[in-house]
């Protein structure tokens, strides 16, 4: 009798998924790994399988409701990505099919990368290394620049990231206050942050905004016009979340009429960032690549956790972090 197998999406062609192999195998299922451009090609390599586990590529097709409607068999989906806005969970609890996310295995990359965003956009390091780059040795090119120590963090959003990175910005003096309609006000206290009511009584009081919310319909360009307008003139957004919390030709406006100092970004509305954008062209924005949550531990962590959480599922245990 053939063993249920479970297909992986998008698997990298140099990778053998030899990790997920291992621990499904010893449950005893078979792993199909596969590359899916397109929907045609997802639901040829899901037809029959068990479960699915994803990458959170941008050029995956989104697991929607009509792909969960064509699945034949299948009882989770697991995807290796802190967000999941990529899937359509009330048509897969319709379908009774579990969903699951691995949302700490990298909750230390992102709390870091954030400071690390945070304290370049302070120094001002990216002007810096392009004015050195182009021959210029003048300090004068970063004026003016602030003292860190007294200024007000804004979190947006206080889960597990969130709640990291105000640990980490306490010792640098950084006095921190949060917004977070989902979080007890005595829990926000208890992270050493300052409970806020709104997020504009947030904008007003932040000299670095630091967005940690997830994409949903209710989040999608969260920080638009309205809310740049808001924001001191001389503070930072800084985005490791999600790019469409952020209505990015917005923010260019704002950037290049001078209405907030600038900002630090790891994601962006349209992923990969195109050439042409006009971020790039911007003095006062310092940019990664989506690459905050990148570690090497954290890269076999969230792999392991993902097939293990794949096992749960089809071996009818309580899932670790089930979405539904």
């Amino acid at each position: 009798m053939a063993r249920e197998f479970v297909v992986m999406l998008d698997a990298g062609q140099d990778d053998p998924m030899a990790l997920e192999r291992e621990i499904l195998g010893m449950a005893g299922y078979e792993l199909r790994a596969t590359q899916c451009p397109d929907v045609a090609s997802l639901l040829a390599a899901a037809e029959g399988a068990a479960g699915i586990m994803m990458w959170p590529q941008i050029w995956l097709p989104r697991i929607s409701s009509e792909v969960i409607a064509a699945l034949n068999g299948c009882r989770a989906i697991v995807t290796y990505s802190v967000g999941f806005d990529h899937i359509d969970l009330a048509a897969a609890k319709e379908h009774a099919i579990g969903v699951s996310n691995t949302p700490d295995w990298c909750v230390d990359e992102v709390a870091n990368h954030v400071m690390a965003l945070l304290l370049a956009a302070n120094k001002k390091l990216a002007l810096h290394d392009r004015t050195l780059r182009a021959g210029r040795w003048d300090h004068r090119v970063l004026r003016p620049l602030h003292r860190i120590t007294g200024q007000t963090l804004g979190l947006v959003g206080v889960g597990r990231i969130g709640a990291a990175v105000a640990a980490r910005a306490r010792p640098f003096g950084l006095r921190v206050v949060a917004f977070d309609p989902f979080v007890a006000a005595e829990r926000v206290a208890a992270l050493g942050a300052e409970p806020l009511a709104s997020l504009d009584v947030l904008l007003k009081q932040a000299d670095f905004v630091s967005l940690h919310v997830p994409l949903t319909s209710a989040t999608r360009h969260l920080i638009g016009a309205a809310q740049l307008a808001r924001m001191k003139p001389g503070a930072y957004l800084i985005n490791a979340a999600r790019g469409p919390v952020v209505d990015e030709q917005a923010l260019v406006e704002a950037l290049q009429a001078g209405r907030i100092a600038g900002a630090a970004l790891d994601v962006y509305e349209h992923e990969p960032l195109a050439p042409a954008s006009a971020l790039l062209a911007l003095d006062n924005v310092t940019i990664t690549p989506h690459c905050a949550s990148y570690s090497e531990e954290g890269y076999l962590e969230r792999r392991t956790k993902a097939a293990e959480e794949m096992v749960r599922y089809l071996s009818g245990r309580p899932a670790r972090t089930p979405l539904i």
